[in-house]
C-alpha cells in the first residue's frame, strides 16, 4: 500500500515538476503533462472503483432478488427451482417495491440492501461535479466556470458526511433521536425489553429452554 501510494505520488515528477497551482487547489498543474497526469493518477482509477463498486452492489441486489423468489416459489408451490434468471429491471422494482405484501424477513433484506445502494450513489453525486470541472478545465482551460468549482469543493468534501449519515441513520440510531428530540414520541419511547431487530429480523426464541441447572429428587 505504501509503495503503491509512493509510485502515484511522483509519477508528476516523472517529467519535471507538476506539481503546483490547481485552480483552487495545490495539486498537479495545468500544463498539457499536467492535465494528462490528473486523469491517469486520479480520475480513471476513481471511475474505474465506481464502475466496480456500482458492479458488485448490482450483484449484491441480483443475489436478493434470486434468494426472495426462490423463497416465494418454495411457500407457494413446496419447490426451490430458480426462477429464471434476473434483470436489471427485476431488481430495481423489487427495490423500490411496496412491501406491504412482503414477509417480514424479505422487507428487512430489501432495506437493508437499499441502505447499502446508497453508498455508491454518494460516490458518484461526490466526485461527477469534480470530472466535469476537469474536464472543462481540458477542453476550455481559458474559461474555468465559477460555479463548477463551488459544486466540485462542496461535494467531494461532504461524502463522508452523507456516508456516516447513511451508516449512522438505524434503527437505535433513530429511536435515540426521536427519545431526546421529541420526548413525547411514541416511536420514541422504544421498549427496552423488546427484542425485534431495528432492521426488521425477528430473533427466534425456544418456548421450551433446557434449564441451566436441573434439580434431582432421589428416593431414599
Amino acid at each position: 500500500m505504501c509503495i503503491r501510494d509512493r509510485f502515484w505520488t511522483c509519477i508528476p515528477f516523472a517529467d519535471g515538476n507538476h506539481y503546483g497551482e490547481s485552480g483552487a487547489w495545490c495539486w498537479i498543474d495545468d500544463s498539457d503533462a499536467g492535465d494528462a497526469m490528473r486523469y491517469y493518477c486520479f480520475y480513471i482509477w476513481l471511475w474505474i472503483a465506481i464502475g466496480l463498486i456500482c458492479f458488485l452492489y448490482y450483484q449484491l441486489g441480483a443475489s436478493v432478488f434470486n434468494l426472495i423468489e426462490e423463497n416465494n416459489k418454495l411457500k407457494n408451490s413446496g419447490s426451490s427451482e430458480g426462477s429464471g434468471g434476473y434483470t436489471f429491471c427485476k431488481v430495481l422494482k423489487m427495490l423500490w417495491s411496496p412491501q406491504a405484501n412482503m414477509d417480514a424477513n424479505d422487507a428487512a433484506m430489501i432495506n437493508i440492501v437499499r441502505r447499502l445502494c446508497l453508498y455508491p450513489i454518494i460516490l458518484i453525486g461526490s466526485w461527477i461535479f469534480g470530472t466535469v470541472n476537469r474536464l472543462q478545465q481540458t477542453f476550455d482551460s481559458t474559461n474555468p466556470n465559477f460555479g463548477l468549482f463551488v459544486m466540485h469543493i462542496w461535494t467531494s468534501n461532504m461524502n463522508g458526511f452523507f456516508n456516516a449519515l447513511v451508516y449512522g441513520y438505524n434503527g437505535p440510531f433513530g429511536d435515540s433521536c426521536r427519545r431526546y428530540c421529541c420526548p413525547s414520541s411514541d416511536a420514541g419511547n422504544r421498549d427496552l425489553n423488546d427484542t425485534t431487530d431495528p432492521e426488521g429480523f425477528t430473533p427466534q426464541v425456544d418456548e421450551n429452554p433446557v434449564p441451566a441447572r436441573a434439580e434431582m429428587k432421589v428416593q431414599v
